[in-house]
């Protein structure tokens, strides 16, 4: 949107691209990822591709968002950064990526084994880690994002990132399982099931996160998600760290009381 492009411009926002592997299906693809890393030409090629995206639209730089990279394509995709780097710097543009969450190296986890952080550390001006998706649609119930996981995400990330490069991901939505499976939900579609069932959600101490369940047609359902509170007590991780700050996956589905946390 030019408009919403210009405006970021006029107020000093920096604007970043978003590269993925998302492929048609609206999945990463793995193995396009994987044949992209695994070329050095292909590698050359699309930081070319990259740096002329970013000049030709005055962005700021570039947010790498590869997601599933398999493990075995560790120094593939550490290689890639580097490579990117020093293109990208030599022409005063930004090098951030969005990050798998871990909480140890995690070599060969098919989530997070590809992303070495000590490796890429250098390459990156800023380190957008997922702190999210601890429980997800395809495993069992549970917090999206814990209070105790973040914070152990975070300290192990600052083991290899210092923490003004360091942002932490919030997670604007939540899911709902039932025996068979689980879907994301955004937190309108929460405030809608909140209301349908005439259930009052309950806050959990420990992970500092709300959640409720629910019976639909004889089928227990269980949700947990985000909100304004769970939100403002993950805020208080980036100041304990002094984090850098934030980044909302995703606008438009979070809680608007979050607004006034933030």
């Amino acid at each position: 949107k030019p408009q919403l492009i210009q405006t970021a411009k006029d107020t000093g926002v920096k604007i970043l691209a978003v590269v993925t592997n998302i492929d048609s299906s609206s999945t990463f693809s793995k193995q396009t990822v994987s044949s992209f890393l695994r070329s050095k030409s292909a590698r050359s090629n699309g930081i070319s591709e990259i740096l002329k995206l970013l000049k030709d639209n005055g962005y700021s730089g570039v947010n790498i968002d590869f997601e599933g990279v398999p493990p075995a394509d560790r120094p593939y995709l550490t290689a890639f950064l580097r490579e990117l780097s020093a293109t990208l710097r030599a022409n005063n543009l930004l090098v951030t990526a969005a990050l798998p969450a871990k909480t140890a190296t995690e070599e060969w986890s098919a989530w997070s084994g590809a992303y070495d952080y000590q490796a890429i550390a250098p390459y990156l001006d800023l380190a957008v880690v997922m702190t999210y998706d601890q429980h997800y649609s395809g495993g069992p119930a549970g917090p999206v994002a814990s209070q105790n996981w973040v914070d152990s995400v975070i300290s192990y990330s600052l083991r290899h990132f210092s923490p003004q490069k360091l942002v932490m991901g919030i997670a604007a939505y939540g899911y709902v399982w039932n025996d068979r499976s689980g879907k994301a939900l955004n937190y309108s579609a929460i405030q809608n099931l909140i209301s349908k069932h005439k259930v009052v959600p309950k806050w959990h101490d420990e992970h500092k996160t709300p959640y409720f369940t629910y019976t639909e047609a004889g089928v227990k359902n269980e949700v947990w998600y985000e909100n304004r509170r769970s939100t403002a007590a993950k805020l208080e991780l980036v100041e304990k760290y002094n984090l850098r700050g934030v980044a909302i996956w995703r606008l438009g589905y979070e809680d608007p009381e979050i607004w006034s946390v933030l």
